[in-house]
C-alpha cells in the first residue's frame, strides 16, 4: 500500500493594508497582514497546521516583519486557516474509526 504524506508551507494573505517604508523596495509600499504556516498532510486531503508565524509584508516584495500572535488575532476575527488544514487529520482518523467499528459491527 502506498502512503502519500508530506508537508508545504502556506502564505494567506489577510488583508489589512498598511503604507509603511519598505527597506527592501526602498519606498513607501502598501503593508498587508498575512499568516505563514505549515501543512503537514496525509493523501494532500487530511492535514494539520502547525508553526503559524504572522507578519506584515509589502505587497511588492514579500518582505516585512514578524508580529505578536495577540496583534494579529485582534484584527483577524475568525481562523483564516481552512477547516481541512485545521482539523483535517482529525477527520481523517476519526472517518477511518468509523470505517473500522462499522466493519466490525457488520462481521
Amino acid at each position: 500500500m502506498l502512503i502519500f504524506c508530506g508537508s508545504k508551507t502556506i502564505l494567506l494573505w489577510l488583508g489589512f493594508p498598511e503604507v509603511h517604508p519598505c527597506s527592501n523596495c526602498g519606498q513607501p509600499r502598501q503593508f498587508q497582514l498575512a499568516l505563514q504556516y505549515r501543512l503537514v498532510h496525509l493523501y494532500f486531503i487530511f492535514g494539520t497546521a502547525s508553526q503559524r508565524q504572522y507578519s506584515r509584508r509589502c505587497t511588492t516584495c514579500q518582505h516585512g516583519w514578524e508580529i505578536e500572535t495577540s496583534q494579529a488575532t485582534a484584527l483577524v476575527q475568525k481562523d483564516p486557516v481552512p477547516f481541512m488544514h485545521r482539523w483535517g487529520l482529525l477527520t481523517g482518523l476519526v472517518a477511518f474509526a468509523l470505517l473500522i467499528v462499522l466493519g466490525v459491527a457488520n462481521s
